[in-house]
């Protein structure tokens, strides 16, 4: 008979008077994949912090192969064979793979790391797994899903039984996702226990045996492979409340007139040394660029956004050249951002929510008067926008690094549209939001869009391109291979263009 690998019994954990698991029960047996479910803010990753170790529970018992633990850090819990890589990916990026692998763990010998006994350990488990990895290439070079990679590599050096993955999916391209399936399958072979969190359903249905569903800090479903079904799982995640599917590509832009923004850039890097970029944005229209993650994508948004000067070409905006323009004055001329990389990039996790409200427009009135900060002012304006955009948060004055990847994104989004942007580039924009969270976002940008506003979407996830696009492009090898209208699209042909280039 199968063990169980995972025992969770009556977990209670809040946070003030934010409650964020109500009397959470899961078992989890040997060798099964079991899906965590639910909305943003539901409860599903402070569960797994507290399997991890990286959070305490105010009540209840975990065991683990039946043996009860009391982890008071994460490093109770890696001894216990249990890891995790977090949506958010915790790596150092100035060192390189090996260097993250083994950080903490050092292997020594006379007193000296001994660097070359990892080096052929960790090389043994690349080879084996097939990861797309260099052992001493720094991990500021690699791409996100390269830095997937390294987590997963991390916890397989250290021996961990029990994996367990929140959002793993949500920055890769479809044969990435592919190669993360058989992984996991091969994990499941040699007895591995794997939990993942997703708001992807169609991957849990597809790779999972088992799944719970959580909502409002508790479990509400339970479901065996055997009775797995898309409908009845998305009305257990948001309840019996309908959610209208909102489409937002039907452009309201005059193609024939100026364009917004136009294209023409020669980007450093790819296999040839540099890529062709061309396109334009017009008013009220959403281009949407998708390719597999590290061809081009950062490079070029960067050079929109006045990070990065170092290219070939020109970038005009009504009719006026960019180069040269710092981010500040790109931002003053009506372009905005909103990053993939939302705690490094898009905020400041120890800030409050109302010092990453103002971040961008911190030299601006309402927000300054007399060279002063109007804290009164800003409070109010950051309590009128937790309201309006749905953000689950205490107040306006707690820290940004205890809100959900979701909510944290409707922040950050709120925050760039009421600075009224005629252009706003978003990055993987919907990554880790949840179906109520996603047609929000979507909803918001259909009533800004309505009036004029012009959106650059870069997105890996081919069902949002190919969605809410009205033209879409491919990025391959830092160059623009591929251009369709919405209509003529298909998911092979936008597919085959990632991964393969121009026939």
């Amino acid at each position: 008979m199968t063990q169980v690998a995972v025992a969770m019994t009556s977990i209670h954990k809040s946070f003030g008077n934010v409650v964020a698991n109500d009397g959470v029960s899961i078992e989890i047996k040997e060798g099964e994949v079991c899906a965590i479910a639910g909305e943003n803010g539901a409860g599903k990753t402070t569960l797994m912090n507290i399997l991890a170790g990286l959070l305490q529970p105010d009540r209840g018992s975990i065991k683990i192969y039946e043996k009860i633990c009391r982890f008071k850090r994460s490093a109770d819990a890696i001894r216990a064979g249990i890891g995790m890589v977090h949506q958010h990916l915790k790596l150092v990026s100035s060192f390189t793979v090996l260097e993250n692998v083994i950080l903490g763990h050092e292997p020594t010998e006379k007193g000296f790391i001994s660097y070359k006994k990892a080096r052929d350990r960790i090389q043994e488990i690349v080879e084996r797994f097939a990861f797309q990895l260099l052992v001493d290439e720094l991990v500021d070079s690699l791409s996100a899903s390269q830095k997937q990679q390294v987590e997963i590599l991390r916890l397989i050096y250290h021996e961990a039984q029990i994996l367990v993955f929140d959002e793993p999916t949500s920055m890769l391209a479809p044969i990435e996702k592919e190669h993360f399936f058989r992984g996991i399958a091969l994990f499941r072979q040699q007895g591995k226990t794997v939990v993942l969190i997703s708001h992807k359903i169609s991957d849990l249905i597809d790779i999972a045996d088992k799944m719970y569903v959580m909502r409002k800090g508790k479990v509400v479903a339970e479901y065996e492979k055997a009775d797995f079904n898309l409908e009845k799982i998305s009305t257990a995640i948001v309840g019996d409340e309908e959610i209208a599917v909102t489409n937002i590509s039907k452009s309201i832009s005059d193609r024939d007139g100026i364009p917004l923004l136009k294209v023409h850039l020669s980007l450093q890097g790819g296999q040839r040394g540099r890529g062709r970029v061309a396109f334009s944005i017009f008013p009220g229209e959403v281009f949407g660029i998708t390719g597999v993650a590290g061809n081009g994508q950062r490079e070029l948004v960067d050079a929109l956004f006045g990070i990065n000067h170092n290219y070939i070409g020109r970038i005009t905006w009504k009719g006026s050249v960019l180069k040269g323009s710092t981010t500040e004055q790109i931002r003053r001329l009506g372009i905005t951002y909103l990053p993939e990389d939302r705690k490094n990039r898009g905020s400041i996790s120890l800030f409050t929510l109302a010092e990453n409200r103002i971040l961008g427009y911190h030299k601006t009135e309402p927000f300054v008067r007399k060279r002063r900060f109007d804290f009164s002012k800003i409070c109010k304006d950051t309590r009128q926008l937790l309201d309006k955009y749905h953000i689950m948060a205490p107040d306006e004055l707690s820290k940004a690094e205890y809100l959900s990847g979701g909510n944290l994104q409707k922040l950050l989004l709120a925050r760039e549209l009421e600075g009224f942007p005629e252009l706003i580039i978003m990055e993987q924009p919907t990554r880790g939001l949840d179906i109520r969270a996603t047609r929000e976002f979507y909803e918001v940008l259909q009533r800004r869009k309505e009036k004029g506003l012009a959106i650059l979407l870069i997105s890996s996830d081919l069902d949002e391109i190919l969605e809410i696009s009205d033209r879409i492009g491919v990025l391959y090898d830092y160059s623009m291979v591929y251009e369709v209208e919405k209509e003529k699209a298909t998911r092979s042909s936008v597919g085959m263009h990632m991964t393969r280039g121009t026939f």
